[in-house]
């Protein structure tokens, strides 16, 4: 360790990358999710040369990195990208690609912290009787880019009345920065009224766009009325009649779902 010590105090900026065993021809199952002591000491250390840091996670899992977090200014989540998976990271950190990817999952805080994004909100009570249980070190469709997305101007129209009604939902998003890039628009929804709890909020449609530097377009997505289904306690596919708030990204609004 005392190498790279002294290595990294002669560079203006310090990439380290922590990883676990390959698992893809060799049994990968573990105990502990925890990061190796190793490798948070190596971070920790690092951390003291008060130089900017970027941390490159090599897992095939969600390894719980909380202890890093705010030792790091940069984290790239690479997977285990195998032989070729080095040029790609370095041309993502020298900024050659503009990531634009978004987690599949929601990233643990702790090692007992597996609760799923579509949780009920009453998994939200925490031991000292508070709704914040529900702290994921990152959310699941979070992801960062060198570009700088605004959105703006959610709007929702049923396109016609009828025993099936369709919507439309539309909303602006603007490029704000001189970087070109790609993002990935998710659409949400939370049920407020239902026949069993339902989840506090549920993914139920995404597009990837390309916006040039101050671009602004406009995505649409048309949802119908089965979008909302989910399975009641009768163990039938069912959609209920009342409000559902749909959510991108900062912007919320109400729509009543209604069957004539």
């Amino acid at each position: 360790m005392n190498n790279i010590i002294d290595q990294a105090k002669k560079s203006d900026k310090i990439i380290v990358c922590v990883g676990e065993t390959p698992s893809t021809e060799m049994v990968g199952n573990i105990n502990d999710l925890t990061i190796t002591p190793s490798q948070i000491e190596l971070v920790n250390e690092l951390s003291k040369l008060g130089k900017p840091i970027v941390l490159v996670c090599c897992f095939n899992r969600p390894r719980i990195i909380n202890a890093l977090v705010d030792k790091v200014d940069a984290i790239v989540y690479a997977y285990q990208p195998g032989d070729e998976g080095g040029r790609a990271i370095a041309d993502i950190i020298a900024g050659k690609i503009n990531p634009s990817g978004k987690l599949p999952f929601t990233y643990p805080r702790s090692v007992n912290n597996f609760t799923r994004y579509d949780h009920k909100a009453t998994e939200d009570l925490e031991t000292d009787f508070s709704m914040n249980a529900y702290k994921p070190q990152f959310d699941f469709g979070h992801g960062l880019s060198y570009s700088q997305f605004e959105y703006s101007n959610l709007s929702v129209r049923q396109l016609f009345k009828s025993i099936k009604p369709t919507y439309i939902v539309s909303v602006s998003v603007q490029n704000k920065s001189n970087v070109a890039g790609k993002e990935v628009v998710q659409l949400y929804y939370n049920d407020l009224v239902a026949s069993i709890t339902p989840s506090v909020k549920k993914l139920c449609a995404y597009k990837k766009i390309d916006l040039a530097p101050n671009e602004t377009k406009t995505v649409e997505f048309s949802l119908s009325s089965n979008d909302f289904s989910f399975i009641n306690k009768n163990l039938q596919r069912v959609t209920e009649a009342g409000e559902i708030e749909l959510i991108v990204k900062n912007l919320k609004q109400i729509i009543d779902v209604t069957f004539k």
